[in-house]
């Protein structure tokens, strides 16, 4: 009904993309997914289409992505009365309309004709080749009456409504989570064991395996391992289901398993956080103490590098004092020994006389 807008990954945009087409458009985002700026991109250009069809409002069925929550493109689609439905999760290929048989017979379609031209797909012949493929399925659902739209949703049990044209078995988890083929004998086994109990999982697979096969390899080692995680994720979200369908359909098509997955996804990033935390942390503890050392360090030499001149100037001083002393003692001692060489000179008769009894000299004109 559209035309499609393609998204390829990268930053550069060559001018060739869509060589080869008619109609399409295309854009690029950095890992190739559609991300918001996309969705607002296509809603808009919904909107126009519906215009252009003459209609007064329509309905949009489209996957759980994150994307398709915009409050821009919500906006957008209730000023034009365009009513977006959801379609619960683990289910696109089952319950979307252009998923159940539109894409997944373009797809094959596009293989054979690259087959044929001998050619290998790329981002730059791509859209070439599924406009051929496109063209290809619609001749074929022309000889039947009914165009590819059409199939999908009758596929998908929309319109015609028709709740039945999805089986329960449709809904319950792949038998490659037990880790065995889907003919293995311990497949087949589990699977009667589960009837009794209207599930297929963990416990089931172990008590098929005990009576069928009891040596277990990596493989069914690891697939045990994933059901009783994944069970106990659903025993854990603390969600009931009412009996009728059987905990299998219930944990695949209802958003209690999502949040689960999300609850797991978050705690193991608040643990990751915790623990960057906790190595900064330690990291800003030894750095600060290292620091504290190198300064404790660089403190203790300075004092001893001044108490060394310290002490260095008081044995200087010291030696200088000594030095000194014993110049003055060998003065004095040079001194003694001259006294003692010299003969004393004799008193004249007036000293004599000048002096006293006691050796005092006395008074005298």
């Amino acid at each position: 009904m559209m035309a499609p807008m393609w998204t390829f990954a990268g930053k550069d945009n060559p001018k060739d993309m869509l060589k080869g087409t008619t109609t399409g458009s295309w854009q690029k985002t950095e890992k190739g997914w559609p991300d918001k700026w996309t969705w607002r991109r296509w809603a808009r250009s919904f909107v126009k289409h519906v215009r252009a069809q003459g209609l007064s409002k329509a309905l949009l069925y489209c996957d759980n992505a994150d994307p398709h929550m915009d409050p821009v493109v919500l906006g957008v689609f209730r000023e034009n009365k365009v009513t977006l439905s959801g379609l619960s999760a683990g289910g696109t290929g089952i319950k979307q309309p252009l998923d159940c048989r539109y894409f997944g017979n373009v797809g094959p379609i596009m293989t054979r004709l690259v087959a044929a031209d001998h050619a290998v797909l790329t981002e730059h012949n791509i859209g070439h080749y599924y406009e051929r493929a496109c063209e290809v399925w619609r001749k074929s659902r022309a000889d039947v009456g009914e165009s590819p739209l059409q199939a999908g949703f009758r596929k998908a049990g929309i319109i015609p409504w028709n709740p039945d044209s999805i089986t329960d078995k449709q809904f319950g988890p792949s038998d490659a989570r037990t880790g065995y083929s889907k003919g293995s004998a311990i497949v087949a086994k589990a699977k009667e064991i589960s009837k009794k109990y209207g599930v297929y999982a963990a416990e089931e697979v172990k008590k098929a395996m005990e009576e069928v096969n009891p040596s277990a390899t990596d493989v069914v080692k690891k697939g045990k391992a994933k059901a009783a995680e994944e069970l106990a994720a659903w025993e854990a979200s603390g969600e009931k289901d009412d009996g009728s369908y059987g905990a299998a359909r219930f944990v695949y098509t209802s958003d209690s398993w999502r949040k689960a997955e999300d609850k797991k996804a978050q705690d193991k990033a608040d643990e990751e956080a915790r623990r960057l935390a906790e190595a900064s942390k330690r990291a800003a503890t030894a750095a600060a103490k290292k620091a504290e050392a190198e300064a404790r360090s660089k403190e203790f030499k300075a004092k001893q590098a001044a108490n060394k001149i310290k002490r260095e100037a008081e044995k200087k001083s010291a030696a200088e004092r000594k030095a000194k002393r014993q110049a003055d003692k060998a003065a004095k001692a040079a001194a003694a020994a001259a006294l003692k060489v010299a003969p004393k000179a004799p008193k004249k008769k007036a000293e004599q006389e000048a002096v006293g009894p006691v050796g005092k000299k006395a008074k005298h004109k």
